[in-house]
């Protein structure tokens, strides 16, 4: 824990950190709130207020109230911790709800901001669950978990959760974002930005018209969940090309492509045309 009153130059002082525990392992999911309850406890008596008799400025003692701030740690233990879904996930993003299949939209006009109250509802929902199957239809639906920080009746995860800037700036994330997969780059010809690289190697003809022939033969009937398993199998080069090629969203891992393409079919009731 880091103490906010103190100013900048003394914070990150070891003397100054204070080493609430160390976790054993990696405990999956939610079970990470079993080691959140105790520390969730103690900042709820802050909350309310201490009364310490005596300090070292104050000799007839001081009322002492204390919140806590912010979430700050690299992003698959932000997302664990909040209860938030994976940065991999449909919903990737702790502040807005572009899904991963638009992870290409630039325009941050376009994002719509996530709903903390909403989140909340969904993450008590997933919590009062009478069961396990029905906690992962609850996730699967709204991609929240319960998290024990959602005792704190001033706890906002969206406002909360800081990005990572570990990874983002020291460790070169970004200068990675900007030189290699946006080519901003002395080493690369400029250009309009109308280019795109995928960051793939393009599959062959052969191999997309497979695909597409498999596509093509889907039937709707097998069921939702069977048909995008059947389709993830393809990878996620096929799938994105695929995306590309026919104007659909090609963000994403495999099972983001899979459920692009799937409602992209099942909606259109169309014939994918071969290469």
């Amino acid at each position: 824990l880091i103490l906010l009153n103190l100013p900048p130059h003394l914070r990150y002082l070891p003397e100054n950190i204070y080493l609430v525990g160390v976790i054993p392992g990696h405990p999956s999911t939610h079970r990470i709130n079993n080691f959140l309850d105790p520390l969730v406890d103690e900042f709820l008596e802050f909350w309310v207020g201490v009364f310490f008799t005596r300090t070292e400025l104050y000799n007839m003692g001081r009322h002492v109230r204390t919140a806590l701030a912010l979430v700050i740690c690299d992003m698959l233990a932000a997302r664990q911790t909040t209860g938030l879904s994976s940065q991999t996930s449909t919903m990737f993003c702790t502040t807005c709800a572009l899904p991963v299949q638009n992870l290409d939209n630039i325009d941050r006009a376009s994002w719509p901001p996530r709903s903390w109250d909403q989140m909340k509802r969904d993450a008590l929902a997933w919590k009062n669950a009478e069961s396990d199957g029905q906690r992962r239809r609850l996730f699967k639906e709204t991609y929240m978990r319960w998290s024990s920080l959602n005792r704190l009746p001033y706890w906002n995860a969206v406002k909360q959760t800081v990005p990572d800037q570990m990874h983002f700036g020291l460790l070169g994330m970004f200068q990675e974002q900007c030189r290699v997969i946006w080519g901003i780059n002395v080493k690369f010809e400029g250009g309009d930005g109308s280019a795109v690289d995928l960051g793939i190697t393009r599959p062959s003809d052969e191999k997309l018209n497979k695909a597409i022939n498999l596509i093509n033969d889907l039937t709707l009937d097998a069921g939702d969940s069977a048909i995008v398993s059947h389709l993830k199998g393809y990878g996620t080069a096929i799938l994105k090309t695929i995306c590309f090629d026919n104007g659909l969203n090609f963000g994403g891992k495999a099972a983001a492509l899979a459920e692009t393409i799937f409602e992209w079919v099942r909606i259109s009731i169309l014939h994918v045309n071969s290469y």
